[in-house]
């Protein structure tokens, strides 16, 4: 069992987490002095994760020496540790997932360089800088996937390039499509920026409402079916007054 205090560091996190009260009494300073208290003692086999440190006030944590804390607090930080439990499980399967992809990876730009040899010897191959493979995982997280590799190391070899230069060759090819990617993104966020920062054009709501005045006259549509605007329409060989005569005089629409 070890005898070493806690960092101060933990300790300020521990009071930050519980509000600086105690989680025993609900004291709070300064009508108490608080400490930073192991939830299982240490001789019980206790640990010095903050996930077992809570907030006590000195009485509370003299008064419990090497006992067991009530249940319902065991409880609440035991909810604590398996929750971070489960996010550390968690994002150690995404680390592990991202080795696996890289591996991946590796091997098969590895196996896509090495097909281009010299001299018909599948030994003579372009030789590769020694920290190649953090650069094609750097080309990686750049959105680059083993297709655009492969048809950089392409262009690469057909190159007129020296053997010894082809791989800082197909190093300057890759950035320059690095480089055209992010110019196209950029134009791209600046064109939809553009467009969301130009206002609407303002409409007058009422500009095509039409509120006519009574004269006391007789209009007729000039739009009408019936009458072509005469006023008479012919109806079973009946000439009449059209039904489009009106108190009030018609908006010419044809000419709008």
């Amino acid at each position: 069992m070890s005898d070493k205090p806690i960092p101060r560091r933990v300790r300020f996190e521990v009071l930050r987490r519980d509000n600086h009260a105690c989680r025993y009494c609900g004291g709070t300073a300064p009508d108490v002095k608080l400490t930073v208290d192991h939830v299982i003692p240490r001789v019980l086999g206790g640990s010095d994760d903050p996930t077992n440190l809570v907030t006590a006030c000195q009485p509370c944590n003299s008064g419990k020496a090497a006992t067991s804390p009530d249940e319902h607090i065991i409880a609440d930080v035991s909810s604590n540790q398996l929750e971070w439990a489960r996010i550390a499980k968690d994002v150690a399967e995404m680390r592990r997932a991202d080795f696996r992809a890289a591996m991946q990876l590796e091997a098969d730009f590895e196996r896509a360089w090495k097909e281009w040899t010299y001299g018909g010897d599948p030994n003579e191959t372009a030789p590769m800088d020694h920290d190649w493979r953090t650069t094609i995982n750097t080309f990686h997280e750049l959105s680059f996937e083993i297709e655009d590799l492969r048809y950089y190391i392409r262009i690469a070899m057909a190159s007129k390039a020296e053997r010894p230069s082809k791989w800082r060759y197909f190093c300057g090819c890759c950035w320059a499509e690095i480089r055209r990617r992010q110019e196209i993104v950029q134009d791209v966020v600046a064109a939809l920026d553009k467009v969301q920062s130009t206002p609407e054009p303002e409409t007058d709501p009422y500009e095509d409402v039409w509120d006519p005045q009574p004269t006391g006259e007789t209009y007729y549509n000039p739009a009408c079916f019936s009458c072509d605007g005469t006023g008479v329409e012919v109806y079973d060989d009946v000439r009449r007054e059209c039904r489009c005569a009106s108190d009030y005089p018609y908006q010419d629409w044809a000419s709008r």
